[in-house]
C-alpha cells in the first residue's frame, strides 16, 4: 500500500466522526431554539388582560352611549352600566378572573394573588361627566 492511500483513509474516518459531531450541535442548537420559542407562545395570559382592558374601554358593553346621536364614546364608562351582569355577560367565554374598581364600586370576582392596572377615563354618571381611575385587578400570571 503505497503512503497517500492510508493518509486519505484516516482523513475519511476523521470527516465522518466531524460530520457527526456537527449534526448533534445542529440538533441541539434547533431543539433550543424550538423551546425557547414555545415558551413565548405558550404563556398568553397578559395578552388576554390587554384585550380585556380594550374590550371594556373600547367595547360596547361598558361604554358611554350619547342619547342624542347614538353613538358609543370610547374610553368612557357609563357608571348606570357598571354592574356584575353586565361584565359578565360581556366575558361569558373568558375564564379568567378579574375585578373592576370604579370611585369605590367594585363589579368582578375575588382574586388570590392580585396585580392591577389603573387607567384614567371619564366617568358618566346620568348627564354629568367626570374624570376617575378605573382599576383592573388581574391574578399573577404564573409565567
Amino acid at each position: 500500500m503505497s503512503k497517500g492511500q492510508s493518509v486519505l483513509g484516516y482523513k475519511s474516518v476523521y470527516f465522518i466522526a466531524a460530520m457527526f459531531l456537527l449534526a448533534f450541535i445542529f440538533l441541539y442548537m434547533h431543539s433550543a431554539f424550538a423551546n425557547y420559542q414555545t415558551g413565548k407562545i405558550e404563556c398568553t395570559d397578559t395578552a388576554i388582560q390587554e384585550i380585556m382592558i380594550a374590550k371594556i374601554l373600547y367595547g360596547p358593553c361598558l361604554t358611554y352611549t350619547d342619547p342624542q346621536t347614538q353613538q358609543s364614546i370610547p374610553g368612557t364608562i357609563d357608571f348606570n352600566k357598571f354592574t356584575n351582569e353586565t361584565l359578565e355577560g360581556c366575558f361569558s367565554f373568558i375564564t379568567e378572573k378579574m375585578k373592576l374598581t370604579l370611585n369605590g364600586k367594585s363589579i368582578g370576582e375575588s382574586i388570590y394573588d392580585p396585580y392591577s392596572i389603573n387607567k384614567t377615563t371619564w366617568v358618566y354618571n346620568g348627564e354629568e361627566k367626570e374624570p376617575a381611575t378605573l382599576k383592573f385587578t388581574f391574578e399573577e400570571p404564573p409565567c
